[in-house]
């Protein structure tokens, strides 16, 4: 599906849900990946995917995704010592560099998530905190049940 602004706008507008699934299980595909996802609706039908990414060896490095269909359009990272630099064709109000580890990546056309945006005050939020700032920005609705998700898993060292 070839996306334009005006529908990306549209979803990013519109009131989503994430039905429950209480409470999130957590999969462990690799040693570095901790990931749940589920399905997004919007008026009881699919639209789109949100997937959580939490890398265990580390203390804060966190991936949150919204996908319409099959494309991602919002993706909110938590990564310490990152260096983003956006590009020359930015849209107006985008920076030209991003060092916060809180940033946030908005689906611009013809440039993707290639843009990121600093988040401020974030330094010392939890997971949870996060999420639910995730949510709020992308307008979701999120029922389930939370689950930290490295609760129980033992770090290799």
């Amino acid at each position: 599906m070839d996306l334009t602004q005006a529908a990306v706008d549209a979803f990013m507008a519109a009131e989503k849900t994430v039905l429950a699934a209480s409470p999130l299980v957590w999969e462990r595909p690799s040693r570095t990946t901790v990931l749940w996802r589920a399905p997004v609706e919007v008026d009881s039908i699919q639209r789109g995917m949100i997937t959580l990414y939490v890398n265990p060896t580390f203390a804060r490095r966190w991936t949150f995704k919204l996908s319409l269909h099959r494309d991602e359009i919002y993706r909110l990272d938590v990564k310490p010592l990152v260096r983003h630099s956006n590009p020359p064709d930015r849209p107006e109000g985008c920076p030209s560099k991003v060092t916060a580890s809180e940033h946030e990546h908005r689906w611009h056309e013809d440039l993707g998530l290639r843009c990121a945006y600093p988040l401020e005050g974030l330094s010392s939020a939890n997971h949870r905190r996060i999420l639910d700032l995730f949510c709020e920005r992308a307008n979701i609705n999120f029922m389930p049940e939370y689950s930290d998700p490295v609760e129980g898993i033992q770090l290799e060292i």
